[in-house]
């Protein structure tokens, strides 16, 4: 019998048809790569999805409006994607797609993107990945160069690289009676560029102020989410909007950006956490390099004032050396404008009689 049995199994085996598995096709329309894209339970067409969609979506944003048409959906599914499969490159791909997408349909994609980062159902490390995706489209929009690969999230940690850029000054400068001046020419100019700036018309009613509006409708309501709990959201959130503050360089508005965004930044003075501070003091930064020194004293110098104050506190407290060796880069560049525009700073303070 068990000879038999044998033989029946050795009989099964080569009866059973050999099967290939199928080739999929890359996707040639945006509905097919959402088609794709929610295909939850095939790792196959997920990660052909994945390959295809900056390309797809950079080729469709050329002409038509198939782009437009799905852009909202495309987003939120990219948003939401888990990488359930541990598929190789699924967050380098999800981050470039999004990117395109932003770049593609900014007026569409930006204030939903905006919308679901400030909604509770999505996770911290969704929330970083959108503010992520929102910094890079900027830069890509104001014609600056972007690193396109991007590995382990390194992209969502891009503070110390843009503080590099401050060069930062020796501690023992500030204890020198002589300013010695410290010209932003050098961050100002890395931020120009030949290419076509399509960042202008969207940095402010696209990027910065939907992000703010958000920001002040949660401080207004705490019950709506723990933004203010969670201080890596905060220090990135501030990040972001800093780097748009950057790429805003020549926009019209940005003056009523920045001024924005300097009250942003003292309503967080609060926070004690090193990474927030350091991220305040990147946003004054930014802010001290996109304005004249000159509009920085005509329109700016109770902020200027109140900075100063403020950030010699910080520099005294000696949190750590990047944290006071930004203090240090701020207060010098605030001593800087206000000895060269002593007169208009003290004729802008003086109380009206």
């Amino acid at each position: 019998m068990k000879e038999e049995s044998d033989d029946d199994d050795d009989d099964n085996v080569e009866s059973m048809p050999q099967t290939k598995k199928k080739k999929i096709l890359s996707p040639v329309y945006i509905i097919d790569l959402l088609f794709y894209l929610k295909a939850s339970d095939d790792p196959d067409k997920l990660e052909v999805a994945l390959k295809a969609a900056e390309n797809l979506i950079r080729e469709k944003s050329e002409f038509g409006m198939e782009l437009d048409d799905h852009a909202v959906e495309l987003a939120r599914i990219l948003i939401g994607l888990q990488n359930n499969f541990d598929l190789n490159r699924f967050e380098e791909n999800r981050h470039a797609a999004m990117v395109a997408l932003i770049c593609g349909s900014p007026k569409i994609a930006v204030p939903y993107i905006i919308q679901q980062f400030f909604e509770k159902k999505y996770s911290l490390a969704e929330k970083y990945m959108i503010l992520s995706v929102l910094s890079t489209g900027a830069r890509e929009l104001a014609g600056l160069q972007v690193k396109k690969n991007i590995e382990d999230k390194k992209e969502l940690d891009t503070l110390s690289q843009e503080i590099s850029k401050l060069n930062l000054i020796p501690l023992k400068t500030l204890k020198n009676d002589k300013v010695r001046r410290f010209s932003s020419k050098p961050l100002v100019e890395s931020m120009r560029t030949t290419s076509v700036n399509r960042f202008n018309e969207l940095a402010a009613k696209t990027f910065f102020f939907p992000l703010t509006t958000g920001f002040w409708n949660l401080a207004r309501d705490r019950s709506r989410g723990n933004f203010m709990n969670d201080p890596t959201l905060v220090q990135r959130y501030v990040t972001t909007l800093g780097m748009i503050v950057q790429c805003s360089i020549n926009t019209i508005s940005l003056s009523q950006i920045t001024r924005e965004f300097w009250d942003l930044i003292f309503s967080l003075r609060f926070f004690d956490d090193p990474a927030v501070l350091s991220s305040l003091l990147f946003g004054i930064s930014a802010i001290l390099n996109v304005l004249s020194e000159r509009e920085l004293a005509e329109s700016f110098g109770k902020e200027l004032v109140e900075s100063q104050q403020w950030v010699t506190t910080i520099f005294e407290s000696k949190i750590n050396e990047q944290v006071q060796s930004m203090a240090a880069w701020v207060l010098v560049k605030i001593k800087e404008i206000i000895k060269e525009y002593q007169v208009l700073l003290m004729g802008n303070l003086l109380p009206i009689t």
